[in-house]
């Protein structure tokens, strides 16, 4: 592992191209291209054709990946809200910047029906809790397996937020954190108490789905690997990724860099405020509300 994230440190500064090797790739298939042909261009601003992986082990280890997967930044900065901040890094500074620079690689596995992610955090200092979305380091991954425009008012969960469950919002989130669980504090969801468990799925129960994570820390480089399952309807119509197949995603990294000194992120002072930095631009509100507010994977395969 200590190689694998010192071989990224190139490519988190970036002074390589993005074809930078990610792992060894000698454990698992070769990633099979997915080229976009011209009658299947992009349907939202952010988009990936995204290559066919097999045999991926997640454990946090990279060297199972090939060498030439390509690497995506993560850059887009949430500015101007209550919730969250700055927290020292300026958008301009996310590919270079020792305190964050992030980048993911994604594939579809057909073997298994889960996409594989792993998302790479340069990250200075890490910060795990437990209370609330506001005082850990995280990783968010948004899903529509439908890849629709569907969208419900904030108002369908405020005051809900305990019996809400995953089926009756239009983008499933996943959570994950560099530590032990509960995440966000979550002990009840969906009318159901839950288990403190890390990864957890957002107004759900994780235990109904195949995702999985695991994290790893080498240095200043957090790895967070997944394997996550699309849902045309949770928990009972997962999707079936078959090649050309649109899929609903983004990638949202969380930094925070101070313990939490209050009980809420409004009340954190502004400049320790977590930074919330997405792979899609722009912001309407929360992800999981508004699917057409997410990005593209286009699925690739014979």
């Amino acid at each position: 592992m200590i190689d694998r994230t010192r071989s990224l440190a190139a490519a988190l500064l970036g002074v390589v191209s993005t074809l930078t090797p990610l792992g060894g790739g000698t454990g698992a298939q070769d990633a099979t291209p997915a080229p976009v042909s011209p009658e299947e261009k992009p349907a939202r601003p952010a988009s990936i054709a995204v290559p066919v992986l097999t045999g991926i082990t997640i454990d946090g280890d990279l060297a199972d990946w090939p060498d030439t997967i390509e690497l995506h930044p993560i850059r887009h900065m949430l500015v101007n809200d209550t919730n969250y901040g700055k927290n020292g890094v300026e958008e301009r500074d996310l590919a270079t910047s020792c305190d964050l620079s992030p980048v993911f690689s994604v594939a579809s596995d057909p073997d298994t029906d889960l996409i594989v992610l792993a998302v790479l955090v340069r990250d200075d200092r890490l910060i795990v809790g437990n209370t609330g979305f506001w005082d850990t380091d995280a990783v968010e991954v948004d899903l529509d397996g439908l890849f629709s425009d569907s969208r419900i008012p904030f108002s369908t969960v405020f005051g809900r937020f305990e019996e809400v469950d995953a089926s009756e919002v239009p983008v499933l989130q996943y959570l994950g954190i560099p530590g032990e669980g509960p995440v966000s504090g979550v002990s009840r969801s969906s009318g159901e108490d839950r288990d403190p468990v890390n990864p957890s799925l957002s107004w759900g129960d994780i235990s109904q789905t195949a995702t999985r994570m695991a994290f790893r820390r080498d240095g200043d480089v957090t790895v967070y690997e997944w394997a996550l399952q699309a849902f045309d309807r949770y928990p009972d119509r997962p999707t079936d990724l078959v090649p050309g197949k649109r899929i609903g995603f983004d990638v949202v990294v969380v930094d925070k860099d101070v313990p939490a000194s209050t009980h809420s992120a409004e009340t954190e002072p502004e400049d320790a405020r977590s930074a919330w930095v997405s792979w899609c631009p722009g912001f309407s509100g929360p992800r999981f509300l508004n699917a057409g507010s997410i990005g593209e994977l286009v699925l690739g395969g014979d």
